[in-house]
């Protein structure tokens, strides 16, 4: 199996339309490439984008000309933008650009809606890209919103609902050995055997029941659903 099938699947959601970043040359590095090692701090739908390059007269001015296209600079153009929390990865290569992240995933961000990535070119400062959470696709979106919902990011009331959504969880564990230590037959102490199969009635009925079910739902149809005939029905307990 390709070990890249799962990128070529997510692919499709991690572009963005024609004309949303137009005349912005790209390199074939993409965003998962400013990952920290393990440390997922780039949004998810974002990682198979193409990240833009440095060294064009593409984009629109951010830091003003002449001025050092700097860590200092940088950071000062994410202020005025109003963003108070974010990450800068610096250009790791002679064409790469600086990169503003505020994102759910890195906590940067407390709703996915506010998700905001900044791309300026190290050499002329200015702005390459600016993705927003209107600029994904429909499935983007949907990634966006997902994830730092089951992840219980989104706040304090999602992290309370996630906590009692697993909290369930376990009591439905717990609870199911309690039930069938209830109603585990008195001689049975701790033993898992089922009691003494009796002779199946009517088997030939619950065949003709299953058999049509499996055709009109297929899915219901597996092997493991039907009765055979001279099969044995386990008693209720």
């Amino acid at each position: 199996m390709d070990r890249n099938l799962g990128a070529k699947i997510v692919q499709p959601w991690n572009t963005f339309p024609t004309g949303v970043f137009g005349g912005i040359p790209t390199s074939d590095k993409t965003h998962a490439s400013l990952n920290p090692g393990v440390i997922e701090e780039i949004p998810w739908n974002l990682e198979q984008a193409p990240l833009p390059l440095s060294g064009s007269a593409a984009g629109t001015q951010a830091i003003p000309a002449g001025t050092p296209v700097n860590l200092d600079t940088v950071t000062g153009y994410a202020q005025q933008l109003g963003m108070t929390s974010f990450r800068i990865n610096l250009p790791r290569w002679e064409d790469g650009v600086y990169s503003i992240v505020a994102a759910t995933m890195s906590k940067d961000r407390i709703s996915p809606l506010d998700d905001r990535t900044l791309h300026i070119d190290q050499y002329t400062g200015k702005l390459l890209m600016d993705i927003q959470f209107q600029d994904y696709s429909l499935i983007a979106k949907a990634m966006a919103i997902g994830i730092p919902l089951h992840m219980g990011l989104w706040g304090t009331a999602n992290l309370i609902l996630n906590t009692v959504i697993c909290m369930l969880t376990l009591f439905l564990c717990i609870s199911g050995i309690i039930l069938w230590w209830k109603r585990r037959p008195i001689k049975a102490g701790v033993s898992l055997n089922p009691p003494a199969a009796i002779e199946a009635k009517r088997w030939n009925t619950a065949l003709i029941i299953w058999v049509t079910i499996g055709v009109c739902f297929p899915l219901r149809g597996k092997p493991d659903c039907y009765l055979a005939a001279g099969t044995d029905i386990q008693p209720p307990v």
